[in-house]
């Protein structure tokens, strides 16, 4: 229970009435324990995150997408991706997010800050729309959707609706 590992938390720390043993506390890690909340919420939304590239074959997920407990994984995994960047993520956290292999890559390739910035130029989106429409016939692309390669193709799409209302009403 949620009250147990809290009181099993203040134990390993000492606070509680009866310190848990060194022995003890290598049975619980054994089994997967986390003494530290942070930690369990990041390894919570790593394995949705896990099962989510597994059922999709890719990390493209709605900014919307959560897990259970209502975490919202984009912004969970784009807040880790900042943390990288400025080197305050673990080496062991980084080492989970690169065992999924090209589709942590070609993720991160599309929301890395250093990524270059993508036109918005009707030339530039007209294919990705074109190819969308081939295989969804219509295009109600949602805001956040990306193409294979990255392309912020709902992005576009709200782009080409701004330029048609700037246009309309001149």
């Amino acid at each position: 229970s949620i009250q147990w590992m809290k009181a099993m938390r203040v134990a390993k720390v000492g606070t509680h009435k009866k310190p848990l043993t060194a022995k003890q506390i290598q049975q619980l890690e054994a089994l997967g324990m986390f003494w530290n909340k942070n930690d369990e919420l990041w390894e919570n939304n790593y394995e949705t995150l896990r099962q989510y590239a597994a059922e999709h074959g890719n990390l493209n997920m709605p900014h919307s997408y959560h897990n259970s407990t209502g975490a919202r994984i984009y912004l969970w995994l784009t807040t880790s991706v900042k943390q990288m960047e400025a080197g305050t993520l673990s080496e062991d956290k980084q080492k989970k997010l690169q065992a999924l292999g090209s589709l942590w890559t070609d993720w991160l390739k599309s929301h890395s800050s250093s990524t270059p910035k993508y036109s918005f130029s009707y030339e530039s989106g007209f294919p990705y729309a074109k190819a969308y429409f081939s295989r969804y016939g219509h295009l109600r692309v949602p805001k956040e959707f990306l193409a294979e390669d990255g392309y912020p193709l709902g992005k576009w799409i709200f782009a080409m609706r701004d330029a048609k209302e700037h246009w309309h009403n001149r």
